[in-house]
């Protein structure tokens, strides 16, 4: 009978240290983005990104679903925009350092003053697109429009 309490209890202990070694390891990625510099933004934003919803903007609590909206970030500054298989953006980023006057939500979005870039371009018809990207937070890209009644859109990475 003792024998097979001390085997029971090894059993018992090996499979203690057995699962609390294997814990999932962590692999999101979360990092503040706006008051990084520039080569930060760049080398945490690039690849593709899938949409996953956005939100604010007039109506500050309303939010849209896209599911084939996609922004692709290249390791020579340009962004790509697709939806329904079809480009509506493919241009190049102009990057401007602005004070905490110039970008509309700094104080309502992190409560204090700092500089961003802006992340600025066109798309096929010359329509003009404003950017500050915010932050990546358990892998999801957080951009928002440089407005005071700004939409903010979530990304998720895609392969």
């Amino acid at each position: 009978m003792k024998a097979k309490i001390i085997l029971f209890s090894l059993v018992a202990v090996l499979f203690l240290i057995g699962w609390t070694g294997c814990e999932k390891e962590d692999t999101s990625q979360n990092i503040i983005l706006y008051d990084k510099p520039l080569s930060v933004i760049q080398s945490h934003i690039q690849g593709k990104w899938k949409l996953a919803y956005g939100k604010g903007g007039f109506a500050a609590n309303s939010i849209f679903y896209d599911d084939n909206y996609y922004m692709e970030f290249t390791v020579d500054n340009r962004v790509i925009k697709t939806g329904d298989n079809i480009v509506y953006a493919n241009s190049t980023i102009k990057w401007t350092k602005v004070g905490p006057y110039e970008w509309y939500r700094v104080l309502e979005e992190h409560g204090h003053l700092t500089t961003t870039y802006l992340m600025e371009f066109n798309d096929r018809r010359e329509y003009p697109y404003c950017y500050v990207v915010d932050k990546i937070y358990n892998d999801t890209l957080i951009i928002h429009d440089n407005a005071f009644d700004a939409v903010s859109y979530y990304f998720n990475k895609t392969k």
